[in-house]
């Protein structure tokens, strides 16, 4: 997880040592950053991006008895072997649409929809969940969000996507100069070139 903190006008309390600039602040939380990245100008506005590790929590999977997931996205088994109990990190697959799932029990079960099952609520019984970034593999729960069909198909760069997809580009050439031009589609055509 990625967290930004805004300087604006100045840094809190900015020192010189051994000609490195170190910027020194408190954050007022119980989580740990594993790594500082300072980005910012001269004039003192910038930001620093910290990368901070969550502790990995595991909750059992509703209707199935040893079986874990994470608010990372991985799935544990729990199970008796040679007389002990040990437990196992399953590895997932990538459905052929870029979602990863796993196979319990002999179903499969796409990885989002167990993780946020397990870790987001949904008090408005929304029916889709949604990878707020957009990749289909980062299922960690702070990526995660309840949304509605509708929301769903537009959300993001989707449409972009689809139109990009199924666009068929076009050249046009100024007969007169022999200028070329490059359009993504004959809709984006006709507006470069104001043809009805």
């Amino acid at each position: 997880m990625m967290i930004k903190i805004h300087i604006m006008g100045g840094t809190l309390n900015q020192q010189n040592i051994n000609n490195k600039t170190l910027i020194l602040f408190k954050i007022k939380t119980k989580i740990s950053p594993s790594r500082i990245l300072i980005k910012g100008n001269q004039r003192g506005f910038g930001y620093i991006e910290m990368e901070v590790k969550m502790k990995e929590i595991w909750k059992e999977i509703e209707d199935h008895d040893g079986y874990f997931i994470s608010n990372y996205g991985r799935v544990k088994s729990i199970r008796l072997y040679r007389g002990s109990i040990e437990p196992r990190i399953l590895t997932p697959r990538k459905h052929s649409r870029g979602y990863v799932n796993i196979n319990l029990n002999g179903k499969n079960y796409y990885i989002h929809r167990l993780v946020a099952q397990a870790f987001i609520p949904n008090p408005e019984g929304l029916e889709q969940v949604n990878h707020i970034d957009e990749q289909k593999n980062n299922n960690v729960y702070t990526n995660l969000e309840w949304i509605s069909n509708y929301d769903n198909a537009m959300w993001g760069t989707r449409n972009q996507r689809t139109a990009k997809k199924n666009s068929i580009p076009v050249v046009s050439v100024e007969i007169s100069t022999g200028h070329v031009q490059y359009h993504m589609s004959g809709r984006q055509a006709s507006k470069t070139l104001g043809i009805q």
